[in-house]
Formats: structure tokens, sequence, C-alpha cells
């Protein structure tokens, strides 16, 4: 060891010795060690670093807590993130939006948005407001979490700071308005996006539209495609056919016109469902005219109309009378491959049937048949009805041979057949008779004891027998009146074995004898003295002041009054009656066999009669000539013979008819008819054909006349309910 020193020169001092545990580490030695912790992803020893600084009397600031909650949520530590936001709270240090935003975003990538959403909640309840940046970052968060009034909040702070949100948060942020139907938040958010510079996708914008209408705001949905076109974006056809519907279902016609015109300038093209579209706001203001120029404008364009337009086309073709229209309608139908409801069918043909269109009615029907459209028995009896009203006979007859062929002849065609066939052309509703029995249809037994009551008339006492023969041997039930009426006429030509028969077939058929048909065999066989005595003077043709009988207005043609005895004739012995015809007075007994009484003078007849009567023309000279005429104009009811006036009752039998419809115009007794019936609650198919009669009554001159008659029960059973 070399111990020579230099004289004057002293050794180095070595610095005095240091206690470790005295030194003091600074504030930034600890932000370092929480730094590094938390980049190995340890952020618990972080924590025992930042306790240390504590224990040292150090207090953490906070770039400390910051790196702290750095480290927990890097390490997707949540618990620890949320404990550094309550101890920076304790200490007085006010957490940063950027703060929370990064215990946001841990708890969103953790998958719990519930709670990253709660967070922010919490956040904006103490008034702690995120940077426009932040909140664009955080948006989809609470998009995620279904947060949407949150996020709509977030959405206008970006778009007030004049930032971009992702275009995912915009859409993601409209299709879930737009899932809701929300009219308000969806024009908004689409506004937001247009100021960004972003256009919505075609279907959003469709759908936008969809729920503009749907909410009535129509106005809001055209200014919405507006915007649309003038950013650029093309036409949105979809889009453009909601408006058309929604204008459509308001009928703003105005509104449809421009709006196909705009279709046209922005270069969206018109097809089927814009055109639907524009049919359907034509139909829904009710003006047939521009609905039918409408459907025109499809069928150029060829296209066609949807399966509800057609219907409602249809519908108000009817409504407006326009049965070629409807017709046209049915068309479509066809073309469509509809099968048209019967009920339509009837409608049309109901149309044309009414306004005297019969060869048109008939055309569609065969047009319908060609189609292979089932044309049902009802429709064709609208058809016969029409031909018998307008006299057109011979095709109502072939028409009645199909329908009683096919097994549709039902019995109010029957009667009304019979009603026109009895006046004219009995010898056509004789053959009619026997084929509908034929047939094994019961024919109308008021309409079959008319054709009878004809035959009488006309004095062929023998085809009439045989055709109620023919009748009562079919089962078809005939009144007694019939019987009467014709073993009266045998009578008094002096035919008793026909008289006899008659009587014979009256009982056989279930109808009770009384001495009017005893009194009847009488005077053929001459039990009966004929000794004429005075013409019978209760004789009665028309309509008492009680409602009964056949009242017919004066200078309106009836049937001649039936046979039958009247009273005792004075001069007569035994009291026996006089038939019908005979007088008091000495005339060849030839004469007084064919002699038919001269009608009487009706009665007067009552006010709610004579009020709608026509007026009465001049009387004929010839009476026999005027009552063949009118007979074959008009059925009526034959009347009680004179001689049962006096045992009759003052009010009418069940089964006895009553006059409720005085002889008028057709239209006119119609709707007379259903006011009646309407005021007791029943309608027309309600009543059986043979309760109610409607007569053609014809005048002296070519005034024709209708009347309806009624069986007197059903004016007693259905009084007046209003």
């Amino acid at each position: 060891m070399n111990t020579d020193r230099s004289p004057g020169v002293q050794p180095p001092v070595p610095p005095p010795a240091t206690d470790p545990r005295q030194i003091q580490p600074s504030p930034e030695s600890y932000a370092r060690a929480i730094r590094q912790f938390a980049a190995s992803g340890e952020p618990d020893k972080s924590r025992a670093v930042l306790e240390r600084m504590r224990a040292a009397g150090l207090t953490p600031t906070r770039d400390h807590y910051g790196v702290l909650l750095e480290a927990y949520t890097r390490a997707r530590h949540i618990d620890g993130a949320h404990q550094v936001i309550r101890e920076m709270r304790a200490d007085g240090i006010a957490p940063s939006d950027e703060d929370y935003a990064q215990l946001v975003r841990s708890l969103a990538r953790a998958g719990r948005l519930g709670d990253a959403a709660n967070l922010l909640e919490a956040m904006s309840a103490e008034g702690i407001r995120l940077k426009p940046e932040t909140a664009r970052d955080l948006l989809a968060v609470y998009l995620a979490a279904g947060k949407l009034r949150i996020a709509r909040q977030l959405l206008g702070q970006v778009s007030s700071a004049g930032l971009t949100a992702r275009p995912a948060d915009y859409d993601g942020l409209l299709a879930a308005y737009l899932k809701q139907a929300a009219a308000r938040p969806v024009d908004e958010i689409i506004g937001q996006m247009l100021d960004a510079g972003i256009i919505p996708a075609p279907g959003r914008v469709e759908a936008a539209v969809a729920v503009f209408v749907k909410a009535g705001d129509l106005d809001r949905a055209a200014q919405l495609l507006d915007r649309i076109a003038e950013v650029g974006a093309p036409g949105n056809a979809q889009a453009h056919a909601h408006l058309l519907r929604g204008y459509a279902a308001a009928g703003r016609l105005d509104d449809v016109a421009r709006l196909r015109k705009r279709m046209q300038a922005v270069g969206v093209p018109v097809t089927t469902v814009h055109r639907n579209a524009i049919l359907a706001a034509a139909l829904e203001s009710g003006d047939l005219e521009q609905a039918w120029r409408a459907a025109e404008d499809l069928a150029e364009a060829g296209q066609v109309p949807t399966t509800a337009n057609v219907q409602r086309l249809f519908n108000l073709s009817m409504s407006a009378s326009a049965p070629d229209r409807a017709a046209g309608a049915l068309e479509w139908m066809l073309i469509l491959g509809m099968q048209p409801q019967p009920g339509h069918v009837v409608a049309a043909v109901t149309a044309y049937v009414r306004g005297g269109r019969l060869d048109e009615a008939e055309a569609l029907l065969d047009r319908l048949r060609r189609a292979g459209v089932p044309v049902e028995g009802r429709h064709e009896r609208l058809l016969l009805g029409g031909y018998v009203r307008a006299g057109r006979i011979a095709e109502a007859l072939g028409l009645a041979e199909r329908l009683l062929a096919a097994g549709a002849l039902d019995q109010r065609s029957i009667g009304t057949l019979l009603s026109r066939l009895s006046g004219k052309r009995p010898e056509d509703a004789v053959a009619l008779l026997d084929r509908v029995v034929a047939a094994g249809i019961a024919p109308p037994t008021t309409h079959a004891g008319d054709v009878i009551s004809t035959l009488v008339r006309r004095k062929r006492l023998d085809d009439a027998r045989a055709l109620l023969e023919r009748l009562v041997a079919a089962g078809v039930p005939i009144t007694e009146p019939r019987y009467r009426e014709l073993m009266w006429e045998y009578a008094k030509k002096g035919k008793a074995a026909q008289t006899k028969a008659l009587l014979e077939l009256m009982t056989t058929a279930g109808i009770d004898a009384d001495d009017r048909h005893h009194a009847a065999v009488r005077w053929a066989t001459g039990e009966t003295p004929r000794q004429l005595g005075e013409e019978p003077d209760t004789a009665v043709t028309g309509f008492d002041a009680t409602g009964r009988g056949d009242h017919v207005p004066q200078g309106v043609s009836a049937d001649q009054p039936g046979p039958g005895p009247a009273e005792p004739a004075r001069g007569a012995p035994g009291g026996e009656p006089s038939p019908p015809g005979e007088s008091g007075r000495a005339e060849p007994a030839a004469a007084a066999e064919d002699q038919s009484p001269p009608p009487a003078e009706p009665p007067a007849e009552p006010a709610s009669v004579s009020q709608h009567a026509p007026p009465a023309p001049a009387q004929p000279a010839d009476q026999d000539e005027a009552a063949d005429t009118a007979q074959e104009e008009t059925l009526v009811e034959p009347v009680t013979p004179p001689g049962d006036v006096e045992d009759e009752p003052a009010r009418p039998q069940a089964d006895e008819f009553v006059m409720i419809v005085a002889p008028t115009d057709a239209e006119t007794a119609d709707a007379r008819l259903d006011e009646w019936l309407s005021q007791r609650g029943i309608t027309r198919d309600d009543i059986p054909v043979d309760d109610v009669h409607a007569d053609s009554v014809r005048a002296f001159g070519d005034a024709e006349f209708r009347r309806y008659r009624i069986r007197a029960r059903w004016v007693t059973e259905h009084p007046p309910t209003k």
C-alpha cells in the first residue's frame, strides 16, 4: 500500500452514507410506476402504487387517477374503473367527459351496454355534457343499448357542432325510428343526414314516406321527395306510389295530377301501382267519369286494375245508375280471372231490366256464360220478368222453357207470365200450366184460377172444365169461386151433367158445397122453375167501403161479375133465385141463356183510393166489347155472385183479397207497395206469391195502370208499426 502523499494534499472525503428509507419519491415517480404497471396489464399493482402514494402523504392528482382509470378500462376491469371514479369524486376531483368516455367504452367492450347507457344518463343528470367529438364516438353505444332518445340527443349535439356522425349510426338510428313509425324523429334524422351530405338509402326513403302517409302528413311526405330530388338522388317509384295512395285515400285529385307530372319530370316511370293509386283516388272522390278515365289509362298502358279497384268501380257505376259501366267492370273481373259475385250480376241485370234495356241484359248474361261464369236461375228470372212487362211474350216463353228444363222456373216467375198470358193468350197460358204441372211444379193457385176464369168468360166452358180437372188431378188447389163460376155457366145453359160433375169434383178436392152450389144444380136440372123475375138489384162490381172485392175506378175496365144466385127473385116459386142475367120481363129462353148482366155502377170509392185513380173517360156504348177488351189486359179475381152479398160478413175473410194500392202507373204502384210493406215491417219476400196480386188495369184508351191486392189476413195480422 502506498502511503506516500504529497505534503499539503488531503484525500477526498467520501460522501456521507444515506438511509434509503429516508428517500421520498416525487409525484412524477408514482405516476411513472402506475403507468408501468398499467402498461403490463396489472391494474391492481397500479392501485397499490397509488395507495403507497397516499400513505406517503401525497395527494393523487387528476393525472394519477387518469392513468389508473386507463389501466382498469384497458384491462376491462369495470368495477375497478367505477371505484376510481368514486375515489376521484371523494378527493374533490370531477371526472372529465373523457374519463367517463373511457368507462363507457370499457362497459361497451365488455358487452355491458345497459350499464354503459345508464352511466351516460347519470352523467347527463349531473350536468356533465360530452364534447361533440366524444358524443359522436359514443353514439353507437346508445344505439346498441336501444336508448334511442339519448342517441337522438347525442346526434343533435354532433349536428349542431357541424360534425358528421358515422353513416352507420345515422342509418341505425333512422331504422330504429322507422320501425316505431315515429314521423317527427324520422323527419329530423333524414334532415340531419341530408345536411351532412348523406343520402338515405332508397328503402329508407320509401319507408319514411309510408310513415308520413300513415300519419296523414302528406305534405311532409311530398317535401321529403322534393328534398331527395334536390340533392340529385334518383326518383323513388315506390315512395311516389305510397304518396299517390295517400292522396287517393284523401280524395286529393289535384295533388294526384301534380304528383304524376312531377314523377315524369324526375324520371319515375308510371307503373301499374301508380295508375291504380290514381284510379283509387278518383274512386274515393266518387267521380265516375274521372275513375273511368283512370281505368282506361290502365287499359291503354296494357295494365289492369287491382281487385279492390274493380269492385269499387263496379259499385260506383251501379250507384251512378250506369249499367254499361258496371258491365265494363264485370269484364275487368273476367280479365283478372275474378269470379263475379252473384250479387254483382243481379245488380247489373236488374239495372238493365229496369231501364227497359233487355237486349243488353241478355247480351251480358251471354258474355258471362261464354266466360265460364255460372249464370244462376235468378239472373234469368229477372230477364223473364222484363220480357213480360215489355210485352215480349214470345221471348218470355222461350226463356221460361229454358228455365223449366233447368229446374229454375219458380212460382213467382210462373205467376208473372200467367198474369200476362191469361188475358191475351189463354192458349199459351193453358200450355204453360200443363208443362209446369208435368214438371212437378205447383203453379200459383190464384194465377191458375185466373186462367180458368178467362176461359169461362170467353165461353170456352169445356176447355175450362178440362183444365180444372187436370189441375185438381195434379194436386193444384183451386179456390171455390172458380168452381162456382163454371158451375153457374153450365147451369145457365141447362147442362146438368157437367154441373153435377163439377160439384163432385169440388167436394172431392175437399171444398164443402153449400146452397149456392146446390142452387146451381137445381137450376141446371130444372128443379127450379125458370120463371123470370126482376133483375137482381144487389149485384156489386168493385170495391165497397169496407175494402172488399175488386174495386175499379170509374172509367177503368174490370171483369164482368161472376155468375151466381142473387136474392130470391120476385116471382120465382119456392124462393129459388133467378139465375144471373135473367130479368122479370118475358124474353125468349135462348136469349136469356147467354145474356150476361151489365156491370153495375161501382159504389163510391174511399178517398184513399179515388185520389190516385185515373180520370174516367167516356163509357163506350158496347159494354160487352169493353169488358172483353179489358179482360185481355187485366187479371182480377172474379167477383162473388150477387147472391152472396147478403150472406157475406161486413169485413173481408182472411183468404179474400183486398186492394192496398189503387190503380196507378207501375213505378208509383211499386213505390206505394214498398211503402205499405215498410210501414208493417215486412218485405215482398215475406209474402207468398199466392197471397199478393199485381194486376194490370187498362183504361178505355191506351193508358195502363197497375194495382196491388193482398190477402186480408196480411192486413189484419200486420198492422202499421210506424
